[in-house]
């Protein structure tokens, strides 16, 4: 994403807002708001204060499914 000159803010709001919105799903996913989806990651690290070289590293510490925690394997 780097190399192609796209910035992580750019990058975050592609892969989730703009996502749901291209598929017509953004007034129930893509955002963290009252009424929608509750479907989310928590990462390890934030990856707006991690150098971008290192961004890939990032480990997922816990992934929640319509609002509740679920275990993977």
């Amino acid at each position: 994403w780097q190399a192609a000159g796209i910035d992580l803010r750019t990058l975050l709001r592609a892969a989730t807002l703009d996502n749901a919105r291209a598929f017509g799903l953004d007034r129930e996913l893509g955002s963290i708001e009252v009424g929608k989806q509750a479907d989310l990651v928590v990462l390890e690290k934030n990856p707006r204060k991690t150098p971008p070289a290192e961004i890939r590293n990032i480990k997922v510490s816990q992934t929640w499914i319509d609002g509740k925690p679920v275990v993977l394997k």
